[in-house]
C-alpha cells in the first residue's frame, strides 16, 4: 500500500473552527460540515452521511479523529452509476494536507 497526495477535498475553516467537505457536480454543490472536530462532538452523526445525488453519491464511513496526532480519518465510498470506488483518507491538520491511501 502506498500513499499518494491528492487534491484535498477537505477544507479547514479557521473562522468557525470546522472542516468542510465540498462536492461539486453538474447538478449542484453539496457541503458536509464537520463541526467541533477538536472535541469530536458530531463524528457519530457524520459516519454514514451521504453527499450528492443518485448518480453521484459519496458516503462517509469510519470517521474518526485521532486527537494526539491531529488527524481526521475516514473512508469515502463513491458511487457513479454502476461503478463504486472506496478511498481511505487521512487529513493532517498540522500539515494542512490530505493523503489518499491506496
Amino acid at each position: 500500500m502506498g500513499h499518494t497526495v491528492k487534491e484535498d477535498p477537505i477544507q479547514w475553516n479557521y473562522d468557525f473552527d470546522h472542516f468542510t467537505y465540498r462536492l461539486g457536480s453538474a447538478s449542484g454543490e453539496s457541503i458536509l460540515y464537520i463541526d467541533s472536530i477538536i472535541d469530536g462532538e458530531n463524528l457519530d452523526t457524520i459516519d454514514g452521511e451521504s453527499l450528492g445525488y443518485e448518480d453521484e453519491l459519496i458516503t462517509f464511513k469510519e470517521v474518526k479523529w485521532v486527537e494526539d496526532e491531529n488527524l481526521l480519518e475516514f473512508t469515502s465510498t463513491k458511487v457513479e452509476g454502476e461503478d463504486t470506488s472506496k478511498i481511505d483518507w487521512v487529513y493532517d491538520l498540522k500539515e494542512e494536507s490530505s493523503e489518499q491511501v491506496e
